[in-house]
């Protein structure tokens, strides 16, 4: 009795959603990108400034004399690569579903997903290789700034000596890079980059309609087949 009532039960197509996510998710990928674009700008300059515009190349040496200067290189680099994967976030989303929905699940949601990833053209590889990015100079630049706040401790609290900084400055070249190329190659293997909610690809379970969140809700079940199927898939990933 109670499959019989499932089975004629639909999750309708919510009316708020019609309109909302459209406008929502624009303004979002509109935010991040004049957000990332401008910070791009201004790591990109301390690069120019850095390396590039010097008179030569003991110029540069002194520009890059200090272990200060050399981890604030590294940490322009590094967000200079997030903001980029940032800013072709919403491009890089492949546009339209993978086919292998219809197939495992029973449905395909091609208007849906436009509505989710309006301004997505790419495809599954740009897709990875962004989220990739993403992870990798994001994680680097979280630890470089932690590796320069520590730098500044033991310059400042403990009177450290440049040339005892070196040492420093090794380990934190070594973490800020093995860690996330590290991590960014293990996700890459467990095809682990998707594209998510927030308008790119990033870190995240596919198909998204697995998980819990504001976008399950969006893609509504027709039918108690199409739940059935649906939830041997997931639990298979």
């Amino acid at each position: 009795m109670s499959n019989n009532t499932t089975s004629n039960t639909t999750i309708p197509w919510s009316p708020d959603y019609e309109e909302l996510p459209s406008s929502l998710f624009v303004n979002q990928i509109i935010i991040v990108k004049v957000v990332s674009l401008l910070s791009a700008m201004g790591s990109g300059w301390i690069i120019y400034s850095m390396v590039i515009n010097v008179k030569d190349a003991a110029d540069r040496q002194k520009k890059l004399h200090r272990t200060f200067d050399r981890l604030l290189l590294f940490l322009s680099v590094a967000d200079f690569v997030t903001s980029i994967a940032f800013f072709v976030g919403s491009w890089s989303v492949p546009a339209s579903p993978p086919m292998f929905y219809q197939e495992k699940v029973g449905f395909v949601y091609e208007e849906r997903w436009e509505v989710v990833f309006p301004q997505a053209v790419g495809n599954t590889e740009t897709c990875t290789a962004q989220g990739f990015f993403l992870l990798v100079g994001d994680l680097a630049s979280a630890l470089i700034t932690g590796c320069i706040a520590i730098s500044f401790l033991l310059r400042v609290k403990y009177q450290v000596r440049e040339s005892n900084m070196r040492v420093v400055e090794k380990w934190s070249f070594g973490i800020s890079t093995v860690f996330p190329l590290l991590s960014g190659i293990l996700i890459l293997v467990d095809r682990g980059f998707n594209p998510s909610t927030r308008g790119l690809c990033f870190i995240r379970s596919f198909p998204m309609i697995c998980g819990k969140g504001p976008l399950p809700s969006m893609f509504p079940l027709e039918n108690y087949e199409t739940a059935k199927n649906l939830g041997e898939y997931c639990a298979d990933e």
